[in-house]
């Protein structure tokens, strides 16, 4: 009696291991292709049902990141604090949604338009000099409509040096969305 506990005890684990590995094979090969080949409809539906964190493994911490500011003087920068009880846990989704919309809105700005410059130069820069103006007639756009912003990419500070003046090159171009 007792041995056969045992026996079934074993073959049970056996078969829970071999099903959570079968699941964790099929998310390996089958997740890295929605993200490639689905579109911008696909896209926003998983952003706004996924919870938030991923990213924290996958992203490179040398990647250039993008931060938008309204166009004033000097420049105020779009803060988006995702670090709420709600965020953490997938109740709310606003922070997730601006922080993709503005990601997809800088991949409309052709390479071209991009100009490199000294960070704090650029914070006190007026005037409309080389102001793209695009055109959003895309309906996931909804938020950053009809106002001047400015897009900076930079390398993210270390974090030793916070307190240091900035004095990293930094790309940046002036936008203004036209929503339709």
């Amino acid at each position: 009696m007792f041995k056969r506990n045992i026996v079934f005890v074993v073959y049970r684990t056996f078969l829970f291991l071999f099903l959570i590995s079968i699941f964790f094979l099929v998310l390996i090969f089958y997740v890295p292709n929605i993200a490639i080949n689905s579109n911008m409809k696909q896209k926003n539906i998983l952003i706004s049902t996924l919870p938030q964190g991923w990213a924290f493994f996958t992203k490179d911490p040398k990647e250039e990141r993008i931060s938008l500011y309204w166009d004033k003087n000097p420049f105020e920068e779009y803060d988006f604090i995702g670090t709420r009880f709600n965020e953490y846990f997938g109740f709310d989704r606003e922070v997730r949604k601006y922080i993709s919309e503005i990601i997809n809105m800088s991949s409309l700005i052709p390479e071209n338009n991009w100009v490199q410059g000294d960070f704090n130069k650029i914070i006190y820069f007026k005037g409309n000099q080389n102001l793209l103006s695009i055109d959003k007639k895309h309906k996931y756009f909804k938020n950053f409509c009809s106002k001047n912003y400015v897009y900076i990419k930079h390398k993210p500070q270390i974090r030793a040096w916070r307190y240091f003046e900035n004095t990293q090159k930094v790309k940046y171009t002036k936008v203004k969305f036209v929503c339709n």
